[in-house]
């Protein structure tokens, strides 16, 4: 089991990166889902419009425990879970994938996933065209075609098994940079990917070489 998930600060922690799968939230609404989503549900309102209204003080009080110092909030920035931008707080690729592992399904998290990968959309297309290692080796037509393989419910089942297997190997997730993590699960991902189709006399050729190397030496590190 992944250290943040331990002992008591379990709870917090797992409705944390499940609360920031479905929106970026400010701490308020952090507190919020927390409030309504966790095992100990509070009392509901006597009045029938007042029944999904969270009690502004337990809201507060959850608010308090998690953003104090060394609190849920620090230790999942600290370990390149979550990061902030002004008062948001969101979701590293480490975390996001940690966090598909405890949902239910991936179907109930992708029009939130697919609403944030429409946005990157835009970015990843433009730094392509000024980057000229990156248009020589992608281009617009290979790019489309990654972008595309990224935005299906198939693509983060997969991101969720080989987390799910990361874990279960015992590999130190919460000691491992956001971009480490990256790198492993691309060469997990494009492993699986370069197997299932063939890639002669497409440019992903071109990147089969040093994807296939990074595997190797991404397996015999998990190993040792």
């Amino acid at each position: 089991m992944i250290g943040i998930f331990q002992r008591q600060k379990r709870e917090y922690n797992e409705l944390i990166l499940k609360g920031l799968v479905f929106s970026p939230k400010i701490t308020k609404q952090i507190a919020e889902y927390i409030y309504f989503n966790r095992k100990q549900k509070p009392k509901l309102k006597l009045h029938p419009r007042r029944a999904k209204e969270p009690d502004e003080n337990e809201v507060k009080q959850i608010g308090a425990i998690i953003s104090r110092e060394g609190s849920r909030l620090e230790e999942l920035k600290d370990k390149n879970y979550i990061f902030q931008e002004g008062n948001l707080y969101k979701l590293t690729m480490k975390g996001k994938a940690v966090a598909l592992t405890l949902v239910d399904s991936v179907f109930d998290v992708m029009p939130y996933i697919i609403e944030e990968h429409r946005n990157d959309i835009p970015e990843a297309l433009r730094l392509v065209e000024v980057n000229p290692f990156l248009k020589k080796l992608l281009g617009q037509e290979t790019l489309r075609e990654i972008l595309h393989i990224v935005s299906t419910p198939e693509f983060y089942q997969r991101v969720k098994d080989v987390t799910n297997h990361l874990i279960t190997i015992g590999v130190d997730i919460d000691n491992m940079a956001d971009l480490e993590f990256q790198n492993i699960l691309a060469s997990e991902l494009f492993s699986a990917f370069i197997k299932q189709r063939s890639l002669k006399g497409t440019r992903f050729n071109k990147l089969k070489d040093v994807l296939l190397d990074d595997l190797n030496r991404y397996e015999k590190e998990l190993k040792s």
